[in-house]
């Protein structure tokens, strides 16, 4: 008897490839900050929380393209944030140098936070 071949996620099946992808950060962020992390939810808006102007768009890396994939610990709730960014805040990410993209995280945090809210606000209505 042969043992089957284990299936991969087609490219097109983004959504749930994203969803294995912030579960393995939650894991993550659970052995390593332990019950400061409790949830996790994603940030689905168009435009990148980093920015707010351009769409989230695909990075070039190593080649090819990708998606940055990124997560943030909202303390106060103990949610894990995942989100992604346009390809010239994730550039902007990467490339930088320690302290020079300070201002960036910030609006990251900020713009993630007040989505989150929202969401939340949205669950009441």
């Amino acid at each position: 008897m042969t043992k089957p071949s284990r299936k991969i996620s087609p490219p097109d099946d983004s959504e749930k490839l994203a969803a294995q992808i912030i579960e393995m950060m939650m894991t993550y962020g659970q052995a390593q900050f332990g019950d400061a992390v409790k949830s996790y939810w994603v940030y689905t808006d168009d435009l990148c929380p980093g920015c707010r102007k351009r769409p989230i768009d695909a990075i070039i890396f190593k080649g090819k393209e990708g998606l940055a994939m990124n997560s943030f610990i909202y303390r106060e709730r103990g949610v894990l944030i995942g989100y992604l960014l346009c390809g010239q805040c994730a550039k902007g990410i990467y490339e930088a140098t320690p302290r020079s993209d300070d201002e960036l995280h910030q609006n990251i945090e900020r713009n993630l936070i007040a989505a989150y809210q929202r969401y939340l606000a949205s669950l009441n209505a």
